[in-house]
């Protein structure tokens, strides 16, 4: 996969010792550099993480455990001056202030909001100010509308809209509460039904009483007949 953190030694334009201060792996500039224990060697952070995604042991042949970069390596890189990334751009900067300068450059390529073309960062407020299709929210009714239609998103369209925007605020609300009472109506109906079958296991067993009740009371008088003859 193709990364935008290399840096090539091209793009140096003065400095020390240059081949200490190239990744082993993608020989490039060394990009916050990091080294293994075992052997000492400095690596790009990025290059050695995608090479420990692959292989279980450092590019050396030693077992990789990561450490910082010696200071020395450090003192070397800090003196580097580098051309800035974006071609329009002139700028030479120090290896410390160039992640900064690049992430804020005027020559760096951004997307409209509208048309979704690439535009130079210098150029994209006025772009955008231009660009019929970027969308617009008025402040009033809320509404979005593209830029291309803002002349004809008058006051009675935006009236209009601010009045669709209550009533459908309004309509939610109702139907909220609806739901609300029709979950509890819900629940209701459930209680209903448990308390008309619990009603009917009772009935059930007042029958049973009855008639096992009827049952002793015949059984009594029969004994009781009995003894009299």
């Amino acid at each position: 996969m193709e990364r935008d953190d290399l840096i090539s030694a091209d793009r140096v334009v003065s400095g020390s010792s240059l081949e200490e201060c190239l990744c082993p792996i993608c020989r490039c500039i060394l990009w916050k550099p990091v080294a293994c224990k075992t052997c000492l060697n400095s690596f790009c952070l990025n290059c050695v993480k995608q090479w420990l995604e692959q292989k279980t042991i450092c590019p050396f042949n030693c077992q990789y455990e990561q450490r910082k970069s010696p200071p020395i390596l450090i003192t070397l890189l800090s003196k580097l001056k580098i051309r800035c990334s974006y071609n329009e751009c002139d700028q030479i900067l120090p290896y410390e202030s160039l992640e900064k300068h690049e992430n804020e450059c005027l020559y760096q390529l951004l997307t409209c909001r509208g048309c979704e073309k690439m535009i130079l960062r210098k150029d994209l407020v006025e772009h955008e100010k231009q660009c019929d299709l970027v969308d617009i929210e008025c402040k009033k009714c809320k509404y979005i509308y593209k830029q291309k239609d803002a002349m004809t998103h008058d006051a009675i369209q935006c009236l209009e809209c601010s009045m669709n925007q209550k009533l459908k605020g309004g309509q939610n609300l109702f139907e909220k509460t609806l739901n609300k009472y029709k979950r509890k109506q819900g629940l209701l109906e459930e209680q209903i039904r448990m308390l008309k079958a619990d009603n009917e296991n009772i009935q059930k067993r007042i029958r049973k009483l009855e008639k096992a009740s009827r049952m002793n009371e015949f059984v009594t008088t029969r004994w009781n007949e009995e003894l009299e003859d």
